[in-house]
């Protein structure tokens, strides 16, 4: 909403926090299988280390983009309160069997 500048142009906007988006990395099990131990040790924890600042750093535009977005007086945020929250979980949840 920020970098597209949405927000100049719509008046209000509810604060859900219900997307996710998420990453794969993803490799050939028998490339993986065939790394020695600790090569792929090394591996596995480079990949955390990115995975946490990626995540971190993430949050923190996110966050800089809101409060920007606020200060600018041109919409205004709906906060849910837990029970719409709750309520929006149980519509979009999965449909009962039929």
């Amino acid at each position: 909403m920020y970098t597209q500048k949405h927000f100049e142009v719509q008046k209000y906007a509810t604060l859900s926090n219900h997307g996710y988006i998420g990453y794969a990395v993803i490799v050939n099990k028998k490339f993986w299988e065939a790394l020695p131990d600790d090569i792929r040790g090394e591996l596995e924890q480079a990949m955390k280390e990115a995975t946490t600042f990626v995540n971190d750093s993430a949050q923190k535009d996110n966050d800089d983009a809101l409060a920007a977005m606020k200060a600018s007086g041109k919409i205004e945020y709906i906060e849910l309160t837990p029970e719409q929250k709750a309520a929006w979980r149980k519509a979009l949840g999965p449909s009962p069997p039929r």
